[in-house]
């Protein structure tokens, strides 16, 4: 039995990890496995496999960063905070009492 059928057997869907997907994807792209093989070996429809393939190509960017250091990045402040001229960061552990707190 293939797994198609056997998750069709026990009526489930199969949930598959972020890096379940990118595993999938790798062995198309580089190890050059047919998509027709794969989909049969991890029971998947072709249309989903092609689905995750151009989500990774479109937000393959985020892997690369957005061209600035994180850390670098000033916190977002709440309303309050961002009002009262406060610039730093330290605050937030000892003034900042909103319930939609400061990050």
């Amino acid at each position: 039995m293939t797994v198609k059928e056997d998750l069709a057997v026990a009526g489930k869907r199969r949930r598959f990890s972020a890096e379940d997907k990118v595993r999938i994807l790798r062995r198309h792209l580089v190890d050059k496995v047919p998509v027709s093989d794969l989909c049969d070996e991890q029971g998947l429809h072709p249309t989903l496999f092609y689905k995750w393939q151009k989500e990774f190509f479109e937000n393959g960017a985020s892997a690369f960063g957005s061209g600035t250091d994180m850390k670098l990045q000033r916190p977002t402040l709440c309303r309050p905070c961002a009002k009262s001229g406060i610039r730093d960061d330290s605050h937030r552990r000892v003034r900042c009492t909103e319930v939609d707190f400061c990050r």
